[in-house]
């Protein structure tokens, strides 16, 4: 298939095999916790937002909360539909500038995840941090196919060892 094609056929894809039949919850703040070096291990407990804009497969923005900086992700075409989810590989990088944990600040982080999409809108992934640290994050969130360029708004929560 041409490359021209593929993008317009995933987009019906989505749209067929993700319908609106599952509701979605709003990203919410949760109160934040207090930030801290998980049980004196040197690893830190991290909370926070990632803001993202693109289209199927890049995506780029922020990275806000206890860590601050920038995020690009690059989803793989491997995508798996078990209606009604989408399981889709890929890849995030973040460069941390800032936020509440100065050992990982100037550093770049690679993950390795697993988006699992609900509904054409839920977003859940599983991250593996494999490169610039250790250690591994969830995010929960929602993906807008309606606004151009798409938006992913996730809440990610985990723990990253320098």
């Amino acid at each position: 298939m041409k490359m021209p094609t593929l993008f317009p056929v995933l987009a019906v894809a989505f749209g067929l095999a993700f319908h609106d039949d599952l509701p979605t919850r709003p990203v919410t703040s949760a109160p934040r916790p207090d930030f801290g070096v998980a049980g004196g291990s040197g690893c830190y407990t991290v909370h926070g937002l990632i803001h993202e804009t693109g289209f199927f497969p890049n995506f780029a923005g922020t990275l806000s909360g206890d860590l601050e900086g920038t995020s690009n992700t690059e989803l793989n075409f491997d995508v798996k539909f078990l209606r009604p989810t989408g399981h889709i590989p890929g890849q995030r990088t973040l460069v941390i500038t800032g936020g509440a944990a100065p050992a990982l600040i100037g550093r770049t982080i690679h993950m390795t995840l697993t988006a699992i999409v609900t509904g054409a809108r839920r977003i859940d992934e599983r991250a593996q941090i494999d490169v610039g640290a250790e250690g591994s994050l969830t995010s929960h969130g929602s993906l807008n196919v309606l606004t151009n360029p798409w938006r992913v708004e996730l809440e990610y929560r985990g723990f990253i060892c320098p």
